[in-house]
C-alpha cells in the first residue's frame, strides 16, 4: 500500500512542521507500508528543504504555483497554503492507494494513527476528526450573488478537515467544488447594524463541498479529542489530557492519536480556565504535558529546530 502524506506549509509554520516530521520517525508512521510526504511549500527557506531529505521516508517537496491554483492577489499566505494543499492532493493523489491530510501543526502521538490507512485502503469512505458543532447553511451562503443552498441545511457531518484519510480518486468532485468556492463564496452577516459579506473559509467550504457532492454518508468520524482537540476539549473533565508511560488518553480512556496545538507561542493554552471547569492548576499540568512533546520532537530527535535560526523567547 502506497500512502501520501500531504502538509502545506510557508516558512512561519516551520517550528510546528519540524515537530510533525520528526514525529512520523518517532511514532514509526512510515514503517510498513510505502510512505512518501509530500510538502507543499509556499515562501520557505531552502536550507530547511535541504535538510528534510535526511529523514528515512521519502519527501517530495512541491512549491506551490499561485496562478496554477488560481488564488486571488488577496489572499494571505495562510489562505494560498490551505487551499493549495488540497489541488495538489488532487492532482497527485492517483499516485497513492491512500492519502492522509494534515495540518502543518498536528503532529502524532501513536503509532496506531497508521491503522486508519488499512482501514480506508479500497474504499471510497473518509476518515475525519468529528467536529462538536454542527451548523445550518443557508440562502445566506452565496457564490457569484447565488446561494450555494436553496433552503436551510444542517451539516450534520461536519468535521474539522484534517487529520484527514482518504482514496483522492474517490473525491475528486469534491476537491473541485471545494477549489471553486473556498475564499470566493460569502456568508451575509450583520455587524454594528449593517450588511457585511464575509468569505467563507477552509473549513466550511470543504464541508459545504461534501454536502453538496452528496458524499455525507461516506463521511466516518473519529472523536476530536483523539485527533485534534479544538474547542478545549484538552482541558474538560472527560476528555482531559493525559499520558501513562508514553501511552497518551483522555480521562475517559479515549486513545489520543494526534495532538494539535502551536506550542512555541506565547499564548498557547491561555483562555479562561473557569469557563469550562478546569483549574489553572490542571491546566498548567496539560500545557507542560503538550510543551514537553513538543520540545522533545523539536530539539531530541533527528532534526532539530535551533539548527534553523534563534531560539524563540518561549521556547
Amino acid at each position: 500500500m502506497k500512502v501520501g502524506l500531504f502538509v502545506s506549509c510557508n516558512k512561519g509554520y516551520i517550528p510546528y512542521l519540524n515537530a510533525l516530521l520528526n514525529s512520523i520517525e518517532k511514532r514509526n508512521i512510515h514503517i510498513g507500508v510505502d510512505f512518501e510526504l509530500v510538502l507543499v511549500y509556499y515562501d520557505f527557506l531552502d536550507d530547511y528543504l535541504e535538510a528534510i531529505t535526511d529523514f528515512p521516508f521519502k519527501i517530495r517537496a512541491i512549491k506551490l504555483d499561485t496562478e496554477e491554483i488560481a488564488a486571488e492577489t488577496r489572499w494571505s499566505n495562510s489562505n494560498i497554503t490551505k487551499s493549495g494543499r488540497y489541488y495538489y492532493m488532487k492532482k497527485m493523489g492517483r499516485d497513492y492507494d491512500v492519502a492522509c491530510l494534515m495540518d502543518a501543526d498536528l503532529f502524532y502521538v501513536s503509532e496506531n494513527f497508521k491503522n486508519y490507512f488499512q482501514l480506508i485502503n479500497g474504499t471510497d469512505l473518509m476518515i475525519n476528526c468529528n467536529e462538536r458543532f454542527k451548523w445550518n447553511m443557508g440562502p445566506k451562503h452565496t457564490l457569484n450573488e447565488q446561494p450555494i443552498f436553496e433552503s436551510q441545511t444542517r451539516l450534520n457531518k461536519f468535521h474539522c478537515n484534517t487529520p484527514m484519510v482518504l482514496v483522492p480518486e474517490h473525491w475528486e468532485d469534491v476537491i473541485d467544488y471545494y477549489m471553486s468556492i473556498v475564499y470566493r463564496a460569502k456568508e451575509e452577516q450583520q455587524k454594528d447594524g449593517e450588511t457585511i459579506f464575509k468569505d467563507v473559509g477552509d473549513i466550511f467550504s470543504w464541508n459545504i463541498a461534501v454536502q453538496k457532492m452528496g458524499k455525507t454518508d461516506k463521511v466516518v468520524l473519529f472523536p476530536m479529542e483523539a485527533l485534534t482537540q479544538v474547542h478545549q476539549t484538552s482541558f474538560k473533565q472527560w476528555t482531559e489530557l493525559k499520558c501513562e508511560n508514553g501511552f497518551w488518553t483522555t480521562f475517559s480512556g479515549e486513545e489520543v492519536l494526534c495532538l494539535h496545538g502551536r506550542c512555541g507561542t506565547k499564548g498557547f493554552g491561555k483562555f479562561d480556565y473557569e469557563k469550562i471547569g478546569c483549574t489553572e492548576k490542571k491546566a498548567e499540568q496539560i500545557i507542560d504535558l503538550y510543551k514537553r512533546e513538543w520540545y522533545d520532537l523539536n530539539f531530541f530527535q533527528r532534526l532539530k529546530l535551533n539548527e534553523f535560526g534563534p531560539v524563540n523567547e518561549y521556547w
